[in-house]
């Protein structure tokens, strides 16, 4: 990933925190050597994170609801990862037409997005993430979808790829 802007450190913004294990994976204890700001609207979450899941010192973290703070960010981002579940629900504000354009102020010109999406794309489930990839594509974004292939379609994640250029 951070070949692919053919420069180190790489600057990545991960919307959701979680245990931090995508700030981890990114972070300069890895070949990756991202700079990461991480945004998460529970600081409880975020304490979690930090004291028991080992969340990189470095990792700069804003307690803050991920709408917010793309409203507000002035930074360019190469790799904005979007986890922003509650239980299994998205907030439906941070996946919307004016919320990705946010995204795509914040985008660096080769930059690219990852939108972990728990929910189907097909059938009568697969509604919002059928949603959710006309959104991104009406938002000016190529976009690419890879699914994961756990039992079941109830089960299923997918992981939306977007960037402002075509992907190779």
């Amino acid at each position: 990933l951070a070949s692919y802007h053919g420069k180190k450190p790489s600057k990545a913004l991960v919307l959701g925190l979680g245990g931090g294990i995508v700030p981890l994976f990114l972070s300069d204890k890895n070949e990756l050597n991202y700079s990461i700001d991480a945004v998460e609207l529970n600081k409880d979450i975020i304490e979690i994170a930090q004291t028991h899941f080992y969340l990189p010192f470095d990792v700069e973290v804003f307690e803050e609801d991920a709408r917010r703070f793309l409203n507000a960010n002035q930074k360019k981002y190469d790799f904005i990862v979007m986890d922003v579940f509650n239980g299994e629900i998205t907030p439906s504000h941070v996946l919307s037409i004016e919320a990705f354009e946010k995204v795509k102020n914040a985008l660096s010109k080769r930059g690219f997005i990852v939108i972990n999406f728990n929910g189907n794309i097909s059938g009568k489930l697969g509604v919002g993430g059928r949603s959710l990839y006309k959104t991104l594509v009406k938002s000016g974004f190529h976009v690419k979808v890879l699914p994961s292939f756990e039992k079941g379609e109830k089960n299923r994640n997918n992981l939306f790829i977007a960037s402002l250029t075509p992907l190779d």
